[in-house]
């Protein structure tokens, strides 16, 4: 029979492996745990992680076919949930190498079973929804271990326990946080190799987009001309070569008479496929601003146009792909799309976006002549350089500062909001390092996002990440490293089979993303005790140096003065918050 032990613990446990991996007294202790207690609303989740320490190799299934190892003869385990009222899940979860090579807990795997490797910790994802009808109460699961040897039949070999107290607060079926997660559809079509814009890439985005809409986004992300962000620069990462460009949604035809002509049905497609699935609020437009370029590498403007906007079309006159290259066509490109905006009735919903723009006299220019061309086009703003946040400010509907400025400049965003009746939202992406979202950081860091997005006053979060994935995304994450920190690239990975595979991190901020509307529910003030129970800093811009300027070295301080680390701190939030609003 299999040597091994068993526990249950929180949702937000990370299990690692590598040069600092579990020691034996530290099994031990993590084992002992037995049995578990959740709390949740109605349309809400408990979950937890089943931990199997094995002494020596076998197989783990969670799935009722048979399985045997390619090693040879050995033992295995089998996880089967049983529980009245509820339809409880479990999954396998991955390990992925940090930029370290230190092995994190982070995917959940859809196969049904896995090789356990003696001494090192298998987590299982243990998932209970919970319906909008739901009655109040607690409902008790089991999680029953059977062990078996080749060709013997199964025995009993452990129980796990777990309790789910269910809170009479229904959560909204559609959250109010504003979640902007941007999509990188042509990488989708690498990665699962399927031709860009095909009816086979559309089935694959729908499942991507599908969990998108689980999550709560509410953009939908169209490109609108070549590259933008001009393949994230990955061509100056030659020990990794990895394709990142995004191609334009909009196919573009120059006619014998010399005018061009607009087939935007890719785009509104696309469009309408999120509305499928929620995801209706906003129409984000990239490629028509602050465009990246890098003259001395190729990736230069390719017009007298002041940005470096690359709109392809087919000249039928002599059969030849060529880009537009004079103000004029880029400028009759512009408008012809602002007006398939107002024709179509969508324009109110499109926001034309700027990454990170670090030039105040160039980002002038380019507003300017949006405004010129396209006068009903709304802006929105991904915001780095903080001049940016008062010179705009007249201009720009929605802003999006990263942390740092966020919190120093909050009573200016919000006068700006309550001035413009925008959205200010914020984002992290390569840095700050905390709080973050990379392979590394602990999860209450992704369980944050929402509360600290409430505590701001803000409306939601933005980052760039959800499908950036380098070449092999399932063997290497790690890319970039020092620059990008592993897990930055993604929120979730792609299967060989054609699905998406989720994290823990998407997990943990579908967590955080509750925590926010129940703070909003319960009507939590900034002033409010509860918060310090997970905020050591009140205020959010002391997280950092005085002169952060967006260089990842600059936030290198100790994250553990700034905000509690511990999980249960969270849980202990949520429960108070449930409480809270049942009073």
């Amino acid at each position: 029979m299999m040597h091994f032990q068993a526990g249950i613990v929180h949702e937000g446990y990370k299990a690692y492996w590598g040069e600092n991996h579990w020691l034996e007294q530290d099994i031990n202790e993590f084992c002992s745990a037995q049995e578990i207690r959740m709390t949740c609303a109605r349309q809400d989740f408990a979950a937890a992680q089943v931990c199997i320490y094995p002494k020596e190799g076998g197989t783990l299934t969670i799935g009722g076919a048979a399985a045997f190892s390619p090693y040879g003869a050995r033992g295995g385990l089998r996880l089967d949930v049983q529980m009245d009222g509820f339809a409880p899940f479990m999954q396998h979860i991955g390990y992925m190498a940090d930029d370290l090579g230190v092995e994190r807990a982070d995917i959940l795997l859809a196969d049904e079973t896995v090789e356990l490797q003696a001494g090192r910790a298998q987590m299982v994802w243990l998932e209970i929804p919970v319906p909008a009808d739901a009655k109040p109460g607690e409902y008790s699961g089991t999680v029953r271990i059977y062990e078996h040897f080749m060709f013997g039949a199964e025995t009993p070999a452990a129980e796990l326990h777990f309790t789910v107290c269910v809170k009479d607060v229904l959560l909204p079926e559609k959250p109010t946080f504003y979640l902007d997660l941007w999509q990188h559809n042509s990488n989708i079509a690498r990665k699962h190799e399927v031709p860009l814009w095909s009816d086979a890439h559309f089935a694959i985005m729908e499942r991507y987009v599908a969990t998108l809409g689980e999550l709560g986004q509410r953009a939908v992300t169209v490109i609108a001309s070549e590259i933008p962000w001009s393949g994230q620069n990955a061509y100056l990462t030659v020990n990794y070569i990895s394709d990142m460009y995004e191609y334009s949604m909009i196919r573009v035809t120059r006619g014998a008479d010399g005018a061009f002509s607009y087939d935007y049905s890719i785009m509104q497609r696309y469009i309408d496929l999120c509305a499928k699935y929620g995801i209706a609020d906003e129409i984000e437009v990239f490629g028509l601003c602050n465009i990246w370029v890098t003259e001395e590498k190729g990736f230069g403007a390719c017009s007298d146009y002041p940005d470096g906007i690359r709109v392809r079309y087919l000249d039928e006159s002599d059969g030849c792909y060529k880009f537009m290259d004079n103000k004029a066509d880029i400028c009759g490109y512009i408008r012809a799309l602002h007006d398939y905006f107002v024709s179509t009735g969508q324009i109110k919903r499109v926001r034309v976006v700027a990454d990170e723009p670090a030039d105040v006299v160039k980002h002038r220019e380019r507003i300017d002549l949006l405004k010129a061309n396209g006068p009903q086009f709304q802006y929105k703003t991904a915001v780095n350089h903080i001049e940016f946040i008062e010179e705009f400010q007249d201009d720009i509907l929605d802003l999006a500062p990263v942390l740092p400025f966020a919190a120093k400049e909050i009573e200016t965003l919000q006068n700006v909001r309550s001035k413009k009746g925008g959205r200010v939202t914020w984002y992290v992406c390569c840095s700050p390092k905390f709080p973050n979202t990379f392979l590394a950081s602990p999860l209450c860091e992704s369980r944050l996002i929402g509360l600290l997005t409430w505590y701001l006053q803000l409306d939601g979060f933005l980052r760039w990440n959800y499908t950036v994935w380098p070449e092999r995304p399932r063997e290497q994450i790690s890319y970039r490293s020092g620059i990008w920190s592993a897990g930055d690239t993604n929120f979730v990975y792609p299967s060989y089979g054609g699905d998406v595979l989720l994290t823990l991190r998407y997990k943990i901020l579908k967590r955080g993303i509750g925590d926010y509307e129940l703070a909003r529910m319960a009507d939590l003030s900034p002033e409010d005790a509860l918060w310090d129970s997970i905020l050591k800093e009140k205020q959010i811009v002391k997280f950092y140096d005085e002169d952060w300027i967006g260089n990842p070295d600059r936030d290198s301080g100790n994250p553990a003065r700034c905000y509690v680390r511990d999980y249960a701190a969270y849980d202990a939030l949520k429960e108070a918050l449930l409480e809270k609003i049942e009073k």
